[in-house]
């Protein structure tokens, strides 16, 4: 049996869309879905607790390697108090 792909997610309805396909078939028997707040994805990101996930784009820098999707996000016009980018060691 293959080990399953880690994703880290968020569960705010923001991030709905996002998750919405990976709980559904054929994804969901790949990976193995991961819900906590975006602070502790980071830091489970960084260990290698996590293989993908949702996280604050001020980890980024604290990644060894890291690629972002940059054709799915959560945007908003105008200043917000969070930011978050999809990162994937």
């Amino acid at each position: 049996m293959e080990q399953k792909i880690r994703v880290g997610i968020v569960s705010y309805l923001n991030t709905r869309p996002l998750i919405y396909g990976l709980q559904r078939l054929p994804i969901k028997d790949e990976i193995e879905l991961i819900e906590a707040y975006p602070a502790s994805l980071a830091e489970k990101l960084k260990t290698g607790a996590i293989d993908l996930g949702l996280v604050p784009v001020a980890v980024i820098p604290q990644l060894p390697q890291h690629y972002i999707n940059g054709n799915y996000c959560i945007g908003a016009v105008g200043a917000r108090s969070t930011v978050t980018a999809k990162c994937l060691t």
